[in-house]
Parts: C-alpha cells; sequence; structure tokens
C-alpha cells in the first residue's frame, strides 16, 4: 500500500482496561488495513488517574500506547470515532506530522 499521503502520526494513550476494546475498533477501520502499533507503557504525572491501590503504591498506571500514520483527515476523523466511543475514558492524544513513511524492501 502506498503510504506517501499518509502524513500525520496519531498517537493515543489509553487505560490498559480499555486495550481490546480500542484495538477491536482501530482494526475496522479501513484505512488502518495496513496496520499500527500498540505497546504498553506506564503513565506518570499529576494528571493520570490510577486504578487499584498497586498503581498507587507503584507510581505509576498501566497504560496502551498506540500509534498510527494515516492521513490528516482520517486522523481527525478517527480521533472522532474514538472520542465518541469511549467519552470519558481519559485517552490522551497527540498528532505530529510524518515527513516520510513506506516499507523498506
Amino acid at each position: 500500500m502506498d503510504t506517501a499521503e499518509h502524513d500525520t502520526q496519531l498517537t493515543l494513550v489509553l487505560p490498559s482496561a480499555l486495550e481490546e476494546q480500542v484495538i477491536d475498533l482501530l482494526l475496522g477501520h479501513p484505512e488502518l488495513a495496513w496496520g499500527f502499533t500498540a505497546t504498553e507503557v506506564a503513565g506518570r504525572g499529576a494528571q493520570v488517574q490510577f486504578e487499584g491501590v498497586a498503581e498507587h503504591v507503584r507510581g505509576r498506571a498501566g497504560r496502551v500506547q498506540v500509534q498510527l500514520v494515516l492521513t490528516r483527515a482520517h486522523a481527525d476523523a478517527l480521533l472522532a470515532l474514538v472520542g465518541e466511543q469511549f467519552a470519558g475514558a481519559g485517552i490522551f492524544y497527540w498528532m505530529t506530522p510524518v515527513l516520510r513513511s513506506g516499507r523498506l524492501a
């Protein structure tokens, strides 16, 4: 698949408990047929909501970071969809420009 027009990286950081639901939503999105990555990460900071005593004691919250590269228009649409489906779930996001992307042969 030609990724020449994929000019935006959308990063989502979500509570670990939402991983399967969000991944299922993304897998059903036709613009993401070529894939994305998901990595376990630890959330830290004053705005991070902890789930359970263990996270409070450790001082970090289990999160999953999902990174997608797609067009800006599709990134905006996907972000709106995730926002509707998971309103109030505490999903953090950011978008950054992508200079170039593709697969090495």
